[in-house]
């Protein structure tokens, strides 16, 4: 179980418009008007509770990664 932390820098002419999500800064990186670059900036090994407790703040489900049991053993529901 891991978590990877990305950073993303696009260079434009223009301000980015902040109604675009990376995905698509990223795609006009790759073949628009863009340049851009990514890199990894963190990578942690997680347990399997703490992998839970991570889906959960993202709004996702332990169920995802079947992970019902760590859940149930000590993610916060709340997401907190």
């Amino acid at each position: 179980m891991y978590r990877t932390t990305f950073a993303a820098v696009i260079l434009s002419e223009q301000p980015v418009p902040a109604t675009m999500g990376l995905v698509e800064a990223l795609a006009e990186a790759d073949t628009g008007s863009y340049v851009g670059t990514q890199s990894v900036v963190r990578r942690e090994k997680l347990t399997e509770s703490e992998m839970a407790q991570a889906l959960l703040d993202a709004g996702s489900d332990p169920s995802f990664f079947d992970l019902e049991d760590a859940a149930a053993d000590g993610a916060d529901p709340a997401g907190g």
